[in-house]
């Protein structure tokens, strides 16, 4: 099994080469709002599928 990663939303507010850090914080925000409407709780266990990288 692999390592827990961990997914921090607000880091995002800090821009990426394509997305601003004023965009960042916004979608950091809607995925925020999308968490706690379903009821999720901090430090939830998410699984996420797909392709990435982790530095």
């Amino acid at each position: 099994m692999s390592q827990i990663q961990i997914l921090n939303l607000q880091s995002l507010s800090q821009g990426l080469p394509a997305i601003t850090p004023a965009f960042g914080a916004a979608i950091a925000e809607a995925g925020a709002i999308c968490l706690t409407d379903e009821a999720h709780q901090p430090g939830v266990t998410l699984k996420v599928e797909g392709e990435f990288s982790a530095t």
